[in-house]
């Protein structure tokens, strides 16, 4: 099955424009080790994201309401 391409149509003045919104970082959802309250969630994210990056990210992408967001840097090994 061949890939498409989406082509978007020439800027011209007066139109429309058609933007895709795509952030330049991504939160994974893990599994916590400890047992956390029903309304608690653990992701692991960029260094370069800060508090402030991830309460926008989860209230603008997703929609949801951010309470409060609690970081902690881990050190592990790197897979060698």
């Amino acid at each position: 099955m061949p890939v498409t391409r989406l082509l978007y149509p020439l800027f011209q003045l007066g139109n429309p424009q058609l933007r895709i919104f795509r952030p330049k970082w991504f939160l994974t959802l893990v599994r916590p080790g400890k047992e956390q309250p029903p309304d608690t969630v653990q992701f692991r994210i960029p260094m370069e994201m800060t508090k402030c990056d991830v309460k926008n990210y989860l209230e603008k992408i997703y929609n949801v309401p951010v309470g409060v967001v609690r970081t902690r840097i881990q050190f592990g090994t790197t897979g060698q």
